[in-house]
């Protein structure tokens, strides 16, 4: 495990840019920055405006979320900056010739900060001493190399607020070196928002040239995301659509819903949603494949799913990001209902975000 524990840069950031006289600029205009605008307006820090590419420039707006908005190309010839970059694809090489304006450039993952805010909770260096011996136990069980690496990557990066670039990959749910699919699958997708999964899922059966999968089960909590996803899966066959959330028990829960990606089920939430266990929804039927994206109910929904689990012992993508305690708890509980799966873990994202437990 980790030799020593990083430095959290965040809350170095924010303790800075308090403090400091020169001003505070984002650089970048889109969603992610608006974003990060609000992270730092509740931290009391106040940004004078947005930077943006002349490539991106459009001179018809020059405010941009109550801020005024400025070409990065000229502002840094004549003025100096704090520089907070609001996207982790950005051009390094383009920031470095400016150098001498920029007071200081904070290249930080303010978005997995968000996410962990998000939930109310994150991963501390306490919670990691405090843990070690099940972090210990996680990675000791991990399968290969690239997922101890991916799986330190992302607790450094959460813990620090660093990127860790170099242990993203794409193919999220079906990376070819751990999942293998074959004919009559039945797949299904807990969290699946408006059926991306499901139709990357069908791609990657035509990919590795496998005729037919047996059924699809999309399983969302969010009536808006169910309707569209409805409509979307309508050309393919076999698909069973469950608008409901997955949970331990049947019944109903609150929720947050109406949030696109980020609808979940909370203790105190406005709405109501009925919620199902996999193994009521699946009557004692097959599943060869579970994935879970479901906001933090995680853990609570491996439990309703015990019964298919440790009879059919389907192949699992389990995100594991939402909670720090997910990262031991989740791999710890499926290895009681079988400990016969391999683990592996994959981080689908630059920012702190979709790191996956594959189970096979």
């Amino acid at each position: 495990m980790l030799e020593h524990l990083p430095e959290n840069l965040m809350e170095q950031a924010v303790v800075e840019l308090k403090h400091s006289d020169i001003p505070v600029f984002i650089f970048g205009g889109a969603k992610l920055a608006r974003k990060i605008k609000q992270f730092l307006d509740d931290r009391g820090i106040e940004i004078q405006g947005f930077l943006i590419n002349r490539k991106y420039w459009d001179d018809t707006s020059d405010s941009l979320y109550g801020c005024p908005v400025y070409v990065f190309e000229d502002y840094l010839v004549h003025n100096r900056c704090n520089l907070i970059v609001a996207f982790a694809g950005f051009d390094e090489a383009q920031i470095t010739q400016y150098r001498d304006q920029i007071h200081k450039l904070y290249v930080l993952d303010f978005i997995g900060a968000l996410c962990m805010e998000h939930y109310y909770n994150s991963l501390s260096k306490e919670f990691y001493q405090n843990n070690i011996e099940k972090f210990q136990w996680v990675e000791d069980h991990l399968c290969d190399e690239k997922s101890k690496r991916a799986y330190e990557a992302f607790i450094v990066q959460r813990m620090s607020g660093r990127y860790s670039k170099e242990e993203y990959e794409s193919d999220q749910y079906f990376p070819d070196d751990i999942i293998c699919l074959k004919e009559n699958e039945v797949f299904v997708d807990c969290g699946a928002y408006q059926g991306e999964s499901a139709v990357d899922f069908i791609a990657h059966m035509k990919k590795q040239g496998i005729k037919k999968y047996k059924k699809i089960i999309c399983v969302e909590a969010d009536r808006e995301n169910a309707e569209k996803m409805q409509e979307a899966m309508g050309q393919y066959e076999n698909v069973e659509i469950v608008f409901a959330g997955v949970w331990d028990k049947t019944g109903h829960m609150s929720m947050v819903s109406g949030y696109g990606r980020t609808s979940r089920i909370v203790a105190d939430g406005a709405d109501q949603v009925r919620v199902e266990t996999i193994d009521s929804l699946l009557q004692g039927e097959e599943a060869t494949y579970i994935k879970m994206d479901v906001e933090g109910s995680e853990l609570k929904a491996l439990y309703g799913a015990e019964k298919t689990i440790r009879e059919y012992k389907p192949k699992l993508a389990i995100c594991m990001y939402h909670k720090p305690e997910d990262l031991i708890e989740i791999p710890a509980y499926i290895n009681t209902i079988r400990n016969d799966y391999k683990f592996y873990v994959r981080n689908h994202s630059q920012y702190g975000i979709e790191t996956v437990l594959y189970a096979v």
